[in-house]
């Protein structure tokens, strides 16, 4: 785990993660679809170096999480397409 988030650091969300996930929710699908439009295979590539463990120990998506429901809802679309790394 990485240093500063053990602890109680997973059992909630504060200021800094909501401004984050509201950020994700409404700037990655609006990514997604321009870049996966302009791709000529639909992929796209995300990388959050801070994404930790993806939920929250209250049952809450946390950003990792956020992002992979954000890439389905464009894959059933067909905006993008998702493989393995």
């Amino acid at each position: 785990m990485s240093s500063g988030t053990g602890g109680s650091y997973w059992a909630d969300k504060a200021l800094p993660r909501v401004f984050k996930h509201e950020l994700l929710k409404r700037y990655l699908p609006q990514f997604g679809g321009m870049a996966g439009s302009r791709s000529h295979d639909k992929r796209v590539v995300y990388l959050d170096g801070y994404a930790g463990e993806g939920r929250y120990e209250n049952g809450e998506p946390a950003s990792g999480e956020l992002a992979l429901q954000i890439a389905a809802d464009l894959r059933s679309r067909g905006v993008v397409t998702l493989s393995r790394a």
